[in-house]
């Protein structure tokens, strides 16, 4: 064991020396931030940080925290900023070789809370069953050692970006945390700028009020579905609601086939975020008869029959592209947002342990949420018909690497103003599983920020004076080895390699102490790093007026609360006495007159006034019932404002809610 722990120490150090580079999401809908009465959420008017060793945290000789011998800071090893393995800043390699195919079609299909188990190749004939996902694994290159957040926004953020979520500005699932900044440039609008019809049908989750949206951020057609509604889900398809019947998996894949067939002739890239197997768990009747009759419990035989659903359309879409002579052209994606939940709480289904461990029969520890393997480490699956060999890659990557492999596989050059990067280019390793492939430090951090006492709270402004490092779970993986830090400034380190199930604390062994003291530094800096990125954890701006259309609707649910109010992932509660308040940061696109109603649930009182400020211009509110109440017209100026909302008079509510769970404001141009 004392040898093998030496060879181990010995090529982990030539590597650092050498190389460059709880959920808290809801599971069932709750009152929401949009503009009509019924809580959807859909908006529609109803310093370094690499884990390296040297000055700057890393095994190089700059000065930038990016782990490699270069002297920017995106990670890669070349000598510009755009996070990928050039020097000239075009986005490609710098290779004499050209794109596999001109302007390859791009479809990726993101499941929600999929664990890196749940197929039947893992779990064997008596566990769920996936024959087309199982189908697809076999004709892709399949990538082992894939790395996400714990949580959904802030992955799909990295996925959007090719940066860490944190770096991006999303660092929560609500409270206006999950609003990615109008300073990035997203994936999508690169394949737009270059002819290809770009469309994303599903969980958005990414900012759902005007141009956060994803028909704003560069898809032709956006469809934002309501959250969580499996059936009759009603979209927003680019700003318009758009009802849509029977269970929203199979609607999803139906538009995704209806649009490859309207572009046969022209590239394309679908952005198919399903909202499956999130929770609620629920399925079509025959599918958990299927599950019951093996035996399986209702809340199992749920979650499977979601699975099974979800793998179906898979399966009919995949097999659309043979029909339509398209597989060799495009390049199939399929990938889990983070890992996997263990109950449905809305509809009282619960896995037991047994049952969990059956789903997890590689062993992985912990559930979504967590930085702990079950929660960051997911299946990744490329498939570009038979151009790349079939086989698995145990290469280290992450979601913030799949912006620039795409684009280097459509020769797309990255802008020389973008954002640096945080992902690298992978695309020589679907070619060559053995290539090249300088390790570098990837990192995970629970969502939220954590005081001394807890998570810090929806609708609660960040107190530098309270984030200390100390407090904050975040994790580091390079190579075999992960570093983590958890609640009471404890460190854990694993061989992953070795350990997958975590279960053997290496941090005070003296044999790793240089393991340790190359990632910990590292791991500390990055996380300052993150944080001093202030403008990152403020409030997103919201707009009114930036639009055609004659309503803007202004959420709640990004909003600080102060004296008593409460803010939780769709709604403001508590507001039940004279000066409780909400605030928010709007910019005014369009002067005018509007008329301004408020979206609450229905409320049983009477007398009740609040007063509403914007800006400078204050305007008085009568709270009635039954789902909307109604201000005084305002005249408004383009600009910046503030927007202030206050309870003046409780009347009859008799300490109770003024307003139940306050929603949103409508701002309609008269």
């Amino acid at each position: 064991m004392d040898l093998i722990r030496t060879i181990v120490l010995v090529v982990a150090g030539l590597l650092i020396a050498g190389c460059g580079d709880g959920s808290g999401e809801d599971d069932d809908s709750h009152p929401a931030g949009d503009a009509d009465s019924d809580g959807d959420g859909d908006g529609d008017g109803d310093s370094d940080g690499d884990g390296d060793s040297d000055t700057d945290g890393d095994a190089d000789s700059d000065s930038d925290a990016d782990g490699d011998s270069d002297s920017d800071s995106d990670g890669d090893s070349d000598s510009d900023s755009d996070g990928d393995s050039d020097s000239d800043g075009d986005g490609d390699s710098d290779s004499d070789t050209d794109p596999i195919v001109p302007s390859p079609n791009v479809i990726i299909l993101l499941a929600d809370d999929m664990g890196y188990d749940d197929f039947s190749a893992r779990q064997g004939p008596d566990g769920v069953e996936t024959p087309h996902l199982d189908q697809l694994r076999s004709e892709a290159v399949s990538f082992t050692q894939f790395y996400v957040q714990p949580v959904c926004a802030p992955s799909r953020a990295a996925l959007l970006t090719g940066r860490d979520a944190l770096r991006s500005g999303v660092w929560d699932v609500h409270g206006g945390r999950d609003f990615l900044p109008l300073t990035e440039r997203l994936l999508p609008e690169y394949f737009s700028a270059e002819g290809y019809g770009t469309l994303a049908v599903g969980k958005w989750h990414n900012g759902f009020t005007e141009r956060y949206r994803p028909h704003e951020r560069g898809f032709g057609d956006g469809y934002m579905a309501k959250l969580y509604h499996h059936r009759n889900n009603t979209m927003i398809h680019n700003g318009e609601p758009e009802p849509t019947t029977g269970w929203v998996t199979e609607r999803m894949v139906d538009m995704a086939i209806e649009y490859v067939d309207a572009h046969v002739d022209e590239p394309f890239f679908i952005y198919l975020p399903f909202l499956a197997p999130h929770s609620p768990w629920e399925a079509p009747e025959e599918l958990i008869q299927k599950y019951r009759n093996k035996g399986f419990s209702v809340a199992l035989s749920t979650l499977y029959g979601m699975i099974d659903q979800l793998d179906a359309g898979v399966g009919r879409l995949l097999d659309h592209l043979g029909q339509a002579e398209l597989s060799e052209r495009t390049v199939v994606l399929f990938m889990s947002d983070n890992g996997a939940w263990y109950q449905s709480s809305s509809n009282g289904l619960q896995l037991s342990e047994a049952e969990q461990q059956q789903r997890n029969p590689t062993g992985l520890a912990g559930n979504k949420g967590e930085v702990t393997e079950y929660g960051v480490r997911v299946p990744l699956f490329v498939r570009f018909g038979d151009r790349f060999e079939a086989g698995e890659v145990d290469a280290v990557v992450q979601m913030a690497d799949i912006m620039p492999t795409l684009l280097e596989l459509a020769d797309i050059p990255l802008d020389a103003d973008n954002p640096p990067l945080d992902g690298r280019s992978f695309l020589h390793l679907l070619s060559d599983p053995d290539a090249d492939w300088p390790e570098r430090p990837i990192f995970s951090a629970k969502h939220s920020l954590q005081t001394p006492e807890q998570q810090l709270a929806y609708g609660v402004p960040v107190d530098w004076d309270t984030i200390f490092f100390e407090n904050q779970i975040a994790t580091v993986r390079r190579d075999r080895f992960k570093l983590t830090h958890s609640y009471g400034d404890q460190f854990q380190l694993y061989d992953i390699f070795d350990d997958p199930r975590e279960e053997t604390n290496l941090y005070h062994d003296s044999d790793f102490s240089d393991i340790v003291d190359a990632l910990e530094p590292g791991l500390t800096s990055w996380f300052a790093e993150m944080i001093a990125i202030k403008e990152n954890f403020e409030l997103p701006v919201q707009f009114v007026g930036s639009t055609a259309a004659d309503t803007s609707v202004v959420s709640v649910r990004a909003c600080e609360v102060s004296n008593g109010a409460t803010l939780n992932s769709w709604s403001v509660t508590g507001l039940n006495a004279v000066g409780e308040a909400i605030e928010l940061p709007l910019q005014i696109e369009r002067a005018g007159q509007y008329g301004i109603t408020i979206a609450h649930q229905p409320t049983d009182n009477t007398g009740a006034t609040a007063r509403l400020t914007i800006g400078t211009v204050a305007t008085n509110c009568t709270i009635t019932g039954p789902d909307e109440s109604a201000c005084s017209p305002v005249t408004l100026a383009t600009g910046s404002a503030g927007l202030r909302f206050e309870i003046t008079d409780t009347g009859t509510a008799g300490g109770a809610d003024v307003i139940q769970n306050l929603q949103a404001f409508n701002f309609k141009r008269e």
